[in-house]
């Protein structure tokens, strides 16, 4: 009986797995339309300032000199949360 038992749990495991990935797959589609749905450029990075995602304006000023601005700002306000968090330590 314990074999039929772990089977279930496994089952259960699986669905619940793929429960919460249909869930953050719903949630990633949901954000990136309303980043589309945006007229401004919008970036978002890591704590890094590695480039997470982009909308389709950002997309768009690919390679235009619009964009540079923004990724330099980006990596300027990562830059100073971490010298912040640095001196917090």
């Amino acid at each position: 009986m314990a074999y039929v038992s772990g089977q279930r749990r496994d089952k259960t495991d699986r669905r619940k797995a793929d429960a919460l990935q249909r869930q953050e797959a719903a949630v990633k589609e949901r954000m990136q339309a309303v980043l589309d749905a945006s007229p401004l450029l919008c970036i978002i990075a890591d704590e890094d300032g590695n480039l997470v995602d982009v909308n389709k304006e950002a997309e768009q000023s690919a390679g235009s000199t619009q964009i540079m601005p923004a990724i330099a700002q980006v990596n300027d306000i990562t830059g100073q949360v971490k010298e912040d968090a640095r001196q917090m330590v």
